[in-house]
């Protein structure tokens, strides 16, 4: 039946699985990496913080006030929440909170909205000539910025904040760029003095669907693709 648990799912009896325990992909266990997704990452307390579970929360709750937004509605994927890297060219590694970013996302479907605006409008001036790359390099970020965002937008309905330029004249970029900071900076003033976290990302979902398909998507397109252990 579609619906059976597989054996891979059964073995998952622990809050943070190792690397080992991560399958290779077949279409049996599709389902169970949904489920995987949905419980274990982008629920619950986060690897990254299960020693100080309370201050993760509390500069959830400060993240959350910034943004007027329901603290429920912020959560962390990636390797802070599961303890390793899903990546397939960095498969296992382990969540170094001095080297590895943060990766925040919201649910919101009304700061979705201002931040598309802001692209949109970012995106307008750049095609027109009027916003101007300052080097190379950025040129290289506007140019692949511009070619992705839209689809990510209209079509799996997300937005990463941070490759938005953050200019004064995106009001809404540099909103959520500051409530971002601060999440960073309470975690840093609470935490103990050698944990330092260097970068905190934001991506917004319009809703917990979208962002269960994209995050489930990306680890089986990853276990495809990973080395064996």
């Amino acid at each position: 039946m579609a619906q059976e648990i597989s054996e891979w799912g059964r073995s998952l009896t622990h809050l943070y699985p190792s690397p080992e325990q991560m399958p290779r992909y077949s279409d049996d266990i599709k389902r169970d990496i949904f489920r995987f997704t949905k419980l274990w990452l982008t629920e619950g307390i986060p690897h990254a913080f299960q020693s100080n579970p309370i201050v993760f929360e509390y500069a959830r709750e400060a993240l959350a006030k910034e943004l007027s937004e329901n603290t429920k509605n912020i959560s962390l994927t990636g390797s802070a929440r599961i303890g390793f890297s899903m990546a397939p060219n960095r498969f296992g590694a382990a969540f170094n909170p001095n080297e590895s970013d943060l990766d925040l996302f919201l649910i919101s479907e009304s700061w979705l909205e201002k931040l598309s605006a802001d692209f949109f409008t970012w995106l307008a001036r750049y095609r027109s000539g009027f916003a101007k790359s300052k080097n190379e390099r950025e040129e290289y970020f506007w140019k692949s910025n511009a070619d992705q965002l839209p689809a990510h937008i209209n079509n799996k309905g997300f937005v990463d904040a941070w490759r938005i330029p953050n200019y004064e004249r995106y009001e809404y970029v540099q909103q959520v760029n500051r409530a971002a900071e601060l999440f960073r900076t309470q975690l840093n003033n609470h935490l103990p003095a050698n944990t330092v976290f260097k970068k905190v990302t934001l991506r917004v979902y319009k809703n917990w669907d979208r962002a269960v398909s994209q995050i489930g998507g990306s680890l089986i397109s990853s276990i495809k693709k990973r080395p064996i252990l």
